[in-house]
């Protein structure tokens, strides 16, 4: 079956269910065990503690495998084909103690147990690495994950410490959302409902200033914390490591990255927000570095017959130049949002396969490393941004359906088609996605459907469906299915091999 019907008829069959409206169903509301055995005590004994948590355990199984179609493509991931991508356990604590009028300290703790790693088979062939980082937050900095103080005084805000910073408006995609760097565990999993989690929050001190109150607002960013993006290692399930390995003719001498004790190493930031009427509309810029280290090639040493590379990665400097405008207008009767977002990364690295295979014929002819200036990439200006559009629908006879459709772009400034990704293939000058998706509560909104459909520059798919159910008002159940559909050389093309899965969630807050 196709992956258009496939998603085709999985739409329909829920708009069937959901067609008419049903009454509102009441939920068994049964008394929140941790809100009164914990919190409510804790709170009464500190009145100037507000704390809330939460406890989420997501098992996710492949598709293939469940069906008996496991087509890994010489992938090892544990030594034999994974049925369960992920099993994870984590509890969420949330606190803010109140010091003085103004003023206050907050932070989350998290635990997280990986039991994939129990339930499914052939995990001790799994890199020994691999567990250590992520079966549980075994570090100090991840289960301690974020800790600050807020400050307000008149039109002044003042966050200092472990915080995470969101810039920009569009929820559906990170755009100026790249702040933070991320726990890429699953490199495909770009679900928004798990963003919070996969940002890795770090140590910073932001300040915000509003001279006319909400209408005008300047926020400054310092940042001395750098952090990479966590990238899973080698052997772990869909990791961009195990699915793009390292050629065995390239070798990693070092990684150099900033140092957080040089104030010439740190981030700045800078973002100003205007809100008049229905328009809101906001300018950044952002002196980072990137999260993904730059492969540079040092040498090239071996014999003429087999070539090995040695090759430096460092992080490098970005200067981010971020804009977004959110427009409210009413159009034929109906409420829409549109929204636009962009950045502008000046002089990214990117590699260049022209300068690599010289490089290297010019060793397999000499058995020297003659052309001792090509370190294999080059600085280009890229630019990403998004137009998205929200509105409400009537379909079925039904209301309250959600509809958001999106447009996303890249352009790359003085392109070449030696430019190369550093995990796929070359870079076009122009690459464009385009995704539509729709969501409707149904059962006195205790309930929740959502599905939607990615369109991936040059044919390439992804999809996700999910249902959630709130049991009470604090346990809340919910299943996805997920699936990917692309060429061979393409991520998507992967993935469809060994992406496809079922999500499974249970959700307790209190």
């Amino acid at each position: 079956m196709q992956p258009g019907s496939r998603l085709w008829l999985s739409f329909v069959a829920m708009l069937t269910i959901l067609s008419s409206e049903t009454p509102s169903s009441v939920g068994m509301e049964l008394e929140n065990p941790f809100q009164t055995f914990l919190v409510r005590p804790l709170v009464e004994s500190f009145p100037n503690l507000e704390l809330r948590g939460s406890l989420t355990s997501e098992t996710d199984f492949l598709l293939h495998n469940i069906n008996g179609e496991a087509r890994s493509r010489g992938f090892d991931f544990r030594g034999d084909n994974p049925t369960i991508s992920r099993s994870e356990q984590i509890f969420e604590l949330k606190y803010k103690y109140h010091l003085a009028k103004g003023m206050s300290l907050g932070g989350q703790l998290d635990f997280l147990y990986e039991a994939s790693f129990a339930l499914d088979g052939g995990a001790d062939r799994r890199p020994r690495k691999a567990q250590n980082n992520f079966e549980y937050f075994r570090s100090f900095k991840r289960w301690f994950r974020e800790f600050f103080l807020e400050v307000h005084r008149g039109n002044w805000d003042f966050v200092v410490g472990k915080q995470q910073l969101v810039w920009g408006r569009i929820d559906t995609v990170r755009m100026m959302d790249q702040i933070q760097p991320r726990d890429i565990r699953e490199f495909h999993d770009d679900a928004t409902d798990d963003w919070e989690f996969t940002r890795q929050p770090t140590w910073m001190a932001v300040v915000r200033y509003w001279p006319l109150g909400e209408t005008l607002g300047l926020e400054f960013l310092f940042k001395p914390d750098f952090e990479p993006d966590y990238v899973a290692p080698a052997g772990w399930l869909q990791s961009m490591r195990t699915i793009y390995p390292l050629p065995r003719s390239v070798r990693i001498l070092d990684i150099d990255r900033p140092e957080d004790t040089d104030p010439s190493d740190w981030e700045y930031g800078f973002l100003t927000t205007l809100l008049i009427g229905s328009w809101d509309m906001g300018l950044s810029y952002y002196y980072a570095w990137d999260k993904s280290p730059t492969s540079f090639t040092r040498r090239i040493t071996g014999s003429p017959g087999r070539p090995l590379s040695l090759v430096e990665q460092k992080h490098t400097r970005l200067h981010k130049l971020g804009s977004y405008v959110n427009f409210s207008p009413s159009i034929g009767g109906k409420e829409w949002t549109f929204r636009w977002e962009s950045v502008l990364d000046v002089n990214k690295y990117l590699p260049t396969r022209a300068e690599s295979r010289s490089r290297t014929n010019a060793f397999r002819r000499t058995g020297r490393d003659t052309l001792s200036g090509y370190d294999g990439v080059t600085k280009r200006n890229q630019l990403q941004f998004s137009l998205n559009a929200d509105t409400a629908l009537n379909i079925a006879r039904t209301t309250d359906w959600s509809l958001t459709l999106q447009y996303l772009g890249t352009y790359t400034f003085g392109h070449d088609n030696d430019l190369f990704g550093r995990s796929s293939g070359a870079i076009e000058k122009w690459w464009h996605a385009a995704s539509w998706s729709i969501s409707k509560p149904f059962s006195g909104r205790r309930g929740m459907f959502s599905t939607g459909l990615t369109w991936i520059h040059d044919g390439n798919f992804g999809s996700r469906t999910k249902v959630s159910w709130d049991l009470t008002d604090y346990l809340t159940l919910s299943a996805a299915v997920r699936w990917f559909s692309g060429k061979d050389d393409d991520t998507y093309g992967v993935l469809e091999e060994i992406g496809d899965e079922i999500e499974t969630e249970i959700s307790y807050s209190f």
